[in-house]
This record gives C-alpha cells, structure tokens and sequence, in this order.
C-alpha cells in the first residue's frame, strides 16, 4: 500500500501499522459503560473471512449536517 501511495506523494508512516476496520463512531462518552459491556460482550463472535482485491482512499469532510466522503483514488491490488 505505502508503496503505491509514494507515487501519489503520500509519505511513508512511521509508526507499526494496526489493520482495522471501523464499524461504528460515537459523538459523546454518555452511556460509556454501557457500550464498553456491550462490546466486551460481543467480543468472541467470530464474523468471518474476505478476500479484498481493491482499497478505496476516501477522504472525509465533517459538516453539521454529517461527514461527506469523497473517493479520492482506487487501488487494485495484484494477486
């Protein structure tokens, strides 16, 4: 990925790389503990496999009105 993104001028990171995908954001810590338990609850379900052959860089813009995104490139990776 990095290699592919230093042709578009993006620097290398120095920090380790933790793989991640987001699956939900939260506005405010109200109700902390409770997420926090329904989580922990949640924590062993394994939800399965997926093959990516691309990525989508997306940049996000928050508004008051919600966060727009745009794709700004598409990378296919090589088998």
């Amino acid at each position: 990925i990095e290699d592919r993104l230093e042709k578009f001028r993006f620097k290398r990171e120095n920090r380790k790389f933790t793989p991640h995908l987001t699956i939900g954001r939260v506005r405010s810590g109200k109700n902390k503990d409770r997420l926090v338990s329904v989580i922990q609850n949640l924590k062993d379900i394994e939800i399965g496999e997926i093959n990516v052959t691309c990525f989508k860089l997306k940049k996000s813009t928050l508004t008051p009105k919600g966060p727009i995104y745009e794709t700004l490139a598409t990378f296919h990776l090589e088998d």
